[in-house]
């Protein structure tokens, strides 16, 4: 259940955001959240692909990828959140229900087995959850610092057909407990 993936010491959303780049393929649509680590996400894109879809609603994302050759964005409009630096709202949700993606991005502010994802800017919950219907598969960013904390709003239960992606500092009685319950976790090189 838990993948391990050699890599070069990096910071955390450094580091997931490397491991996801790795986990898409030549002619996806991918839908990618806001905040830090989606941004890291983004900027490890470029150069990698010939032809990949982005549909986003965050303009650090959009910020890193315009101008990449071979990418498409897309980027989700609506009222803007100036301390996410992304949009919400209908107009975002509308764009959204009309995409298709096959994976999506989330980053969740935490993750634990009892609570799922969670997140606590409600603005932005339903475009995570837009994100969710829309895509094939999804995907969880989150630092080894979230895990087994729960923040105010759900943003899904954690499923079987979920990827969890974290930095290799996570602990490994941690990783047991999530593929005991058949999470399956990607995580970074150990530091040890």
């Amino acid at each position: 259940m838990e993948k391990k993936i050699n890599m070069p010491k990096l910071a955390p959303e450094m580091e997931s955001g490397v491991l996801c780049a790795w986990l898409k393929e030549e002619g996806d649509t991918v839908a990618v959240d806001s905040g830090t680590t989606a941004a890291e996400l983004a900027r490890c894109l470029p150069g990698r692909f010939e032809r990949l879809t982005v549909v986003t609603h965050s303009f650090d994302v959009a910020q890193a990828l315009k101008g990449a050759r071979g990418i498409e964005l897309i980027l989700l409009g609506g009222y803007f959140l100036p301390e996410e630096n992304a949009c919400w709202g209908d107009f975002a949700l509308e764009t959204a229900g009309r995409l298709h993606a096959d994976k999506a991005f989330l980053c969740p502010s935490c993750v634990s087995l009892s609570a799922g994802a969670t997140d606590y800017a409600y603005q932005l919950l339903p475009v995570q959850r837009a994100y969710l219907r829309m895509a094939d598969r999804a995907y969880y960013l989150a630092d080894s610092s979230k895990f087994e904390k729960a923040a105010r709003l759900q943003i899904a239960p954690l499923s079987p057909d979920d990827v969890l992606i974290t930095d290799g500092a996570l602990p490994p009685e941690i990783c047991e407990l999530y593929r005991k319950s058949n999470i399956r976790i990607v995580r970074g090189k150990d530091d040890a």
